[in-house]
């Protein structure tokens, strides 16, 4: 029976709802039978209850720390080190396309070395085993000024506006295309140019300098080897445009710069020093004035960090960390700056310049809050083809104090599918536990964060610089506003019917999927799949109401193999075959339970009921694709792009979990490695 466009699109809306039960935020409320399902090998304890679930799929990383690095800047908002040989072998092992071999040969030809197989860092007298280390910090120096200019309509700052618009003159247009030999020529007059006042040229000035200092700091072991590519460098950065300033910097081994930035490189005890001074805005005139001569100045002598224990105890092959507060510090400097350049553009309206005005607004009120974290770090740690990585956010001291409150989880028994069980001869898998409530967020929810509508609103004008805030830092306050949902967005009736989801979304004990295969065929995906999400028997009947609602009609289905009452409809979706199942497990003494499933056909229904399960406590998130090749493959888009580095993805899988770590605050892992 065909259906309208609209009753189609509602049906589809109301499925992936149910298919996505499982991740929204979750908490206990029950356990399984007290009979067990466990499996030999996955015993449940004596006592009835299910095994516990491993969490042994991703090592965590180990090893000493590797300290604080000649490249860390003190006040940075991104520090970052490598062990310089790991990184030549991870570039080699890479596959990649003729075009890219073709751009790292051209490299090679100026390096005098082959980076895809020759040993470049011995070319260049870098011992493999030091650190390269890096980082970036802010150039601040005249915000505050800039900000009370932009705020008052400064006289400079209107001088500025008026002095751009002043360029313009209606003669300028043409109204009228006129045959040159009808008429004669007729002399128009220069307009008088008026010269800024040293306020306002001063005001412009400090405006081009906001910008970043990043420095880099390359370990040398043999000083001569790098001689030539430093001649080079030297060569493509001399510019009369920064004359001045590179002839006033002293010994240098290259100096040199564009409309918005400088590059100086010097020797340094141990190694070779680059700074950058990169504006936010461009000056094609003069870049090289006496505001930017002093941050390059003040760049060159900016000492490392001195004390940083967060910093400093990060281990591995490579380790990243980025400072919230610096980053927000940068950001709106940078709308501070092409603010002001927008403000004084002869071609602008008004209407970009309030959007930058109300940028730096933004991002003001999504820092200024009670935040839970102050920044992310990253560690990497390489073993031949296997590589392990964790991210951890950093907590504020609020941070730490309320870690528990928030994050803490409720101790579940869900008698799930065990993760190896999902994910061991699967293409992709994943499985999630009961998530924190989060209710326990909605203290969060202050300022703009109290606010759904104004923060959407934020976010869509501001997506960039709103996303770097709410990942660094704030995350959990938008978690809050979530839990104000529908709130006054969504009037009634729809606000009771989004209640009810919310609510049956909330109580899911956990749920997973496996994706045994993929093929695609004319447009038309088909496979080896299935997924669920865990919950009581009353929140299953309502789903299945959902779905009635949008004539999505359950009919019974006999599975024997399957114990309890199953029920199924069709996915109303051409493209994706498949059936959603409602199934109702035999009454326990813990409770009625049963699980809301999509699947491919009732084989897999089987397969699933036939798994070995566990409690389902951990990890809070898991994700595998079990062989990248065996995935890209699966589609003929795929095979094209991606035929080049078929050896390199064959066999070779990578695993994800978020969990929580020391201290309570979250941490994700990640790991890639081959099969055996």
């Amino acid at each position: 029976m065909s259906v309208t466009r609209d009753r189609w699109m509602t049906r589809v809306s109301a499925l992936a709802c149910t298919a996505a039960l499982g991740l929204g935020a979750c908490q206990s409320h029950g356990k399984k039978d007290e009979g067990g399902n466990a499996e030999a090998g996955d015993a449940g304890s004596p006592d009835g209850r299910s095994a516990p679930a491993k969490d042994d799929r991703i090592p965590a990383i180990s090893g000493s720390a590797v300290g604080l690095q000649p490249g860390y800047l003190e006040g940075a908002l991104m520090s970052a080190s490598w062990r310089a040989g790991a990184m030549q072998e991870v570039l080699q092992s890479l596959p990649m396309s003729p075009r890219e071999a073709k751009d790292l040969a051209e490299i090679g030809m100026v390096l005098g070395a082959d980076p895809r197989v020759d040993d470049v860092l011995a070319h260049l007298g870098i011992d493999p085993n030091a650190r390269i280390s890096m980082s970036a910090r802010p150039v601040v120096t005249w915000v505050a000024e800039l900000q009370q200019a932009v705020a008052t309509d400064s006289p400079a700052l209107r001088e500025l506006r008026e002095h751009a618009r002043g360029g313009h003159h209606e003669y300028d247009d043409v109204i009228e295309e006129i045959p040159s030999q009808q008429i004669e020529p007729v002399p128009t007059p220069e307009p008088a140019v008026v010269p800024l006042s040293p306020a306002a040229v001063a005001l412009d000035r400090k405006a081009k300098s906001l910008g970043m200092h990043v420095r880099v700091h390359v370990p040398i072991a043999s000083p001569g080897k790098l001689d030539h590519l430093i001649s080079l460098t030297n060569q493509q950065l001399q510019s009369p445009k920064w004359a001045t300033t590179c002839a006033a910097l002293g010994p240098v081994r290259a100096c040199g710069g564009q409309s918005d930035g400088v590059v100086v490189l010097r020797d340094v005890p141990g190694g070779l020093q680059v700074d950058l001074l990169l504006a936010f805005t461009g000056d094609y005139e003069h870049p090289d004035d006496e505001f930017r001569r002093a941050a390059i100045q003040q760049a060159l002598a900016a000492p490392a960090v001195s004390a940083a224990p967060t910093l400093a105890a990060l281990r591995g092959d490579g380790v990243l960390l980025v400072d919230g507060p610096n980053t927000v510090t940068l950001l709106q400097a940078a709308a501070l700056s092409r603010a002001v350049r927008s403000l004084t553009d002869d071609y602008d309206d008004g209407e970009w310049a309030q959007h930058l005005r109300e940028r730096s607004d933004v991002i003001t009120r999504l820092h200024e809050t009670e935040r839970m974290f102050e920044g992310v770090s990253v560690e990497l740690q390489l073993d031949g083809d296997s590589a392990v990585a964790t991210g951890k956010w950093l907590p504020t001291a609020l941070g730490r104090q309320r870690m528990a409150e928030v994050f803490e989880l409720t101790k579940i028994d869900a008698d799930v599918p065990s993760v190896a069980a999902l994910c061991d001869g699967a293409l992709i898998c994943g499985r999630s536990r009961g998530l924190p409530d989060r209710k326990r967020f909605a203290s969060l929810a202050t300022g703009i964060y109290a606010d759904p509508e104004l923060l959407q609103r934020s976010l869509d004008r501001h997506e960039n610089d709103g996303a770097a805030v709410l990942f660094l830092e704030t995350w959990p306050n938008a978690i809050g506003t979530l839990a104000r949902l529908p709130g006054n967005t969504i009037k009634p009736p729809e606000s009771f019917v989004v209640q009810n989801v919310i609510d049956v979304t909330s109580r899911v004990l956990g749920a997973g999927f496996s994706i045994r295969s993929l093929h695609e065929a004319r447009h038309t995906v088909t496979g080896d799949w299935v997924g669920y999400a865990r919950m009581s028997a009353a929140d299953l009947s309502a789903v299945t109401g959902f779905l009635q609602m949008v004539d999505s009609r359950l009919s019974p289905a006999s599975i024997p193999e399957v114990p309890g009452r199953v029920e199924f409809t069709p996915i109303p979706d051409n493209e994706v075959p498949g059936n959603f199942y409602a199934i109702y497990d035999p009454s326990a003494a813990t409770g009625d339970w049963g699980w809301a499933a999509l699947a491919d056909s009732d084989d897999r229904v089987r397969w699933l009921a036939g798994l070995a399960h566990d409690d389902g406590a951990a990890p809070l998130l898991y994700l595998e694709i079990g062989d990248l090749w065996r995935l890209v493959a699966s589609f003929d888009e795929g095979r094209r792009e991606l035929g080049f580095a078929q050896s390199w993805l064959s066999r070779r899988w990578v695993r994800g979990q978020v969990n929580l770590g020391e201290g309570g605050a979250p941490e994700v892992r990640m790991a890639m490695g081959k099969l055996d």
